[in-house]
């Protein structure tokens, strides 16, 4: 992941080849939301490539930046997910904040394009 990259011995060539990784998972999932899907399924789909192009967005303005601390602020005012599997919680980081993730679940639901300025309206909030 993204982190582990980042705290890798050699942070620079991990963000490449984890960035790789990316483009490889959302050709993927690019093949896959041509195939032959039920409504939901299309919809999961369509979400998870929508925030994996977000994703690779980051990770990509990380490498190209060089980013290689997980102190570095282009990396901690994203909104970041811990999943700790001897307690079971997930917790959400951002900045400073920190909050538990209560499991809410809202369906398949089409999820909104995520731009830089959406970005900075989580960052607000």
């Amino acid at each position: 992941n993204t982190e582990e990259a980042l705290t890798s011995e050699n942070s620079i060539e991990a963000m490449a080849d984890w960035y790789e990784n990316i483009l490889s998972q959302l050709e993927d999932l690019t093949h896959l939301v041509r195939t032959e899907l039920n409504d939901i399924e299309r919809r999961s789909v369509v979400a998870l490539v929508t925030q994996d192009v977000h994703n690779r967005d980051i990770v990509e303005s990380l490498k190209d930046n060089e980013i290689s601390n997980v102190h570095d602020f282009r990396w901690q005012q994203q909104l970041r997910y811990y999943f700790n599997t001897e307690s079971d919680e997930c917790t959400i980081k951002q900045v400073n904040s920190v909050l538990y993730y209560g499991y809410e679940y809202m369906g398949a639901t089409t999820r909104l394009v995520i731009t830089p300025l959406t970005d900075r309206c989580w960052m607000t909030i």
